[in-house]
Formats: structure tokens, C-alpha cells, sequence
């Protein structure tokens, strides 16, 4: 059985300039609800799985982003914070 490409759309849709929101109403974002780092960690995952898989560019960018929010919300204690509002 020959699975359909696979597209990132709504993982772009959920993006901005800092993160993956962590809700959204179908493919709304829900700005007010906020960041999650283990909504960014997944997203990164499956940047990379994509990358791996597809061996297209394009997703580099996307990468960067999460992997620069992942490291943005760690402690200097190593551990991390969980949640990054707009407040």
C-alpha cells in the first residue's frame, strides 16, 4: 500500500516566530493559550524524522526554531520550564 507524502502544513500553521503553539481550534492557532516545550521537543522530533525520511530541504529552518525555543526554556540548572505565555 503506497502511503501518501507526507506535508507539514498544519505544522507550519502552527508556527511562529517563536514556537509551536500549544493549541489550536482545528487549524486555528489559539495565540492566548501559549508555548509548551514538549509540544516544541515533538515538533522538532518530527522536523527531524521529516528531513531523515524525505531528504528534502526546507525544514532547517523549522528545526533551528524549535531546537532555539528548547534551549531558550532550559533552566541553568539544566532542567526545564514547561510553559511560555504571552504574559
Amino acid at each position: 500500500m503506497e502511503l501518501p507524502a507526507i506535508k507539514l502544513d498544519h505544522l507550519n500553521a502552527l508556527t511562529d516566530e517563536t514556537g509551536i503553539l500549544q493549541h489550536a481550534k482545528y487549524s486555528t492557532p489559539k495565540r492566548r493559550e501559549g508555548y509548551t516545550t514538549d509540544d516544541n521537543a515533538r515538533a522538532l522530533i518530527a522536523c527531524i524524522k521529516y528531513h531523515t525520511l524525505c531528504a528534502e530541504t526546507g525544514t532547517e529552518k523549522l528545526m533551528n526554531l524549535h531546537l532555539s525555543f528548547l534551549l531558550f526554556m532550559q533552566r541553568n540548572d539544566g532542567r526545564f520550564h514547561n510553559l511560555l505565555s504571552y504574559g
